[in-house]
């Protein structure tokens, strides 16, 4: 039997701007026929986020590290892998300023 499922990322987070923050959801513009890829890409952003936190305002450092790993692309996105092989390039509206990640997951994507 075929597997139709397709999979893609939802990522959990806190937002928001001066005077208030809240927690959000959102899934990642992407969808995998291969679970295996949508898993990568749950590792892939938490390793961009980690990167990018590790080192504070340092942005030589974080920039230094993070062009070690193939879903480097700039500080605010990055390039996770499809179901042909290409990098695709994906907003990483989970890192900014007043952004938290909390936790990341794969989940069936809706048609």
């Amino acid at each position: 039997m075929k597997n139709d499922k397709l999979y893609t990322v939802k990522v959990y987070y806190t937002t928001g701007d001066s005077f208030s923050t809240y927690d959000d959801e959102e899934i990642i513009g992407m969808c995998w026929r291969n679970k295996d890829l949508a898993e990568q890409a749950v590792r892939e952003i938490k390793e961009h986020n980690d990167v990018f936190t590790e080192f504070g305002t340092s942005d030589k450092k974080k920039i230094e590290k993070a062009s070690n790993f193939p879903w480097y692309n700039v500080e605010h996105s990055l390039l996770l892998e499809s179901d042909d092989g290409e990098r695709n390039m994906v907003d990483a509206f989970w890192y900014g300023y007043f952004e938290d990640l909390h936790y990341v997951e794969v989940v069936e994507c809706d048609d």
